[in-house]
């Protein structure tokens, strides 16, 4: 009888091992890759932003949403004297203001419609899903696109107005136009 009782005791103390180092692999925070922060070219003539598709619309009319952003160059700047201290050369470049066009396509069955939601000045910069955030400028796929809106007019210089739109979802993917030479 002693050694039946041994038995069942190791074979629980198996058991109670192999849960606790499953429940252990389940709570354990799944970790992502960081992202590949890309810098908008200064000779971009455009730069076109589409991000994933999300569900909108309650359940007998719900629609598969994409909103793209079309990003133009102007001749308006940022300057930042926070900037200048950390020894990122783009502080002393100033960062580009962008016209931004937000476009939202609708897919209603097998026909799809576009139509634009916003046209705004504003510098672009990302937003990881961990909290992490990009340098004026620079994007990458997987990141919520924030844009800080600005005001321009008169001088070379835009002002933010402290407004930041963020995109609801992830970038999916993005295009950099240059101009032809």
């Amino acid at each position: 009888m002693k050694s039946g009782w041994k038995k069942i005791f190791l074979w629980s103390s198996l058991g109670s091992v192999a849960i606790g180092a499953a429940v252990a692999l389940v709570r354990k925070p799944k970790r992502t890759l960081p992202l590949e922060w890309q810098r908008i070219p200064h000779d971009c003539a455009r730069v076109t932003l589409w991000t994933v598709e999300y569900e909108t619309g309650q359940d007998p009319e719900k629609h598969l949403v994409r909103e793209k952003y079309v990003l133009l160059p102007t001749a308006f700047k940022v300057w930042s004297v926070f900037d200048a201290g950390t020894g990122a050369g783009d502080a002393l470049e100033g960062a580009n203001i962008y016209h931004i066009t937000r476009w939202r396509s609708l897919k209603k069955g097998e026909t799809e419609e576009e139509q634009v939601l916003d046209r705004l000045y504003g510098t672009i910069s990302g937003t990881s899903t961990d909290g992490d955030r990009s340098p004026k400028n620079h994007i990458a796929r997987g990141a919520i696109l924030a844009i800080h809106e600005c005001r321009v007019g008169g001088a070379s210089n835009g002002v933010e107005t402290g407004e930041i739109f963020c995109s609801g979802v992830p970038i999916l993917n993005y295009r950099f136009d240059f101009a032809p030479t």
